[in-house]
């Protein structure tokens, strides 16, 4: 923790504007990991960054988790805003576009691209200022476990052909970008209530 701080002083004195913030992995962070011992979710992890993190930042792959993104639920990510004022980044995210091994999950092309569509919705509900997608085609060399949980990430296949969410990454890609609009405000912390 002292790197990092240390770190993110030393980004700050040469440019002040730089984001500097941790990644977490968010499953991991909730406790809801299948192959781990669940625990409650470690917003206490956050607090240890304290002043020194411009962003809340998370990898998510739900469908290491979830059978299909309809069992996601409805306030996966909007709930962040109740545990931080920071802004969201997602800093990589991924859902299957097939089953994984073990039954892990049940994902079709149609269940990525529901995912997809609804994280875009939630990225932009946050306000969030980036969005990243893990991998723009299925990556090859995922064949063995435990990277063959990656396999099917991509919104491209191993041959470049386009997946259904491909569609969807596309037109959100190409909105139209305006410097003077101003960014969407994030969503407000609940305000806490005095005793």
């Amino acid at each position: 923790m002292e790197a990092y701080k240390e770190a993110y002083d030393a980004v700050k004195a040469i440019s002040p504007e730089t984001k500097v913030f941790p990644g977490f992995q968010y499953e991991e962070l909730l406790g809801i990991l299948p192959d781990l011992p669940p625990h409650p979710p470690r917003w206490q992890l956050l607090e240890a960054f304290g002043a020194k993190a411009d962003l809340f930042a998370i990898t998510t792959y739900p469908s290491f988790v979830y059978e299909v993104a309809r069992k996601v639920p409805p306030d996966y990510y909007t709930d962040i805003a109740k545990q931080t004022k920071l802004p969201v980044a997602f800093l990589s995210a991924g859902f299957a576009s097939a089953p994984g091994r073990e039954n892990l999950n049940s994902s079709t092309p149609p269940e990525q691209r529901r995912y997809l569509q609804r994280l875009i919705e939630d990225a932009d509900a946050l306000a969030s200022p980036f969005l990243i997608w893990y991998a723009g085609r299925d990556p090859g060399f995922a064949q063995s476990p435990p990277f063959d949980l990656l396999s099917s990430l991509g919104l491209r296949d191993a041959h470049d052909q386009a997946k259904e969410a491909w569609e969807a990454w596309e037109a959100a890609s190409n909105r139209p970008y305006d410097p003077l609009t101003p960014p969407r405000a994030p969503t407000p912390a609940p305000a806490t209530s005095r005793r």
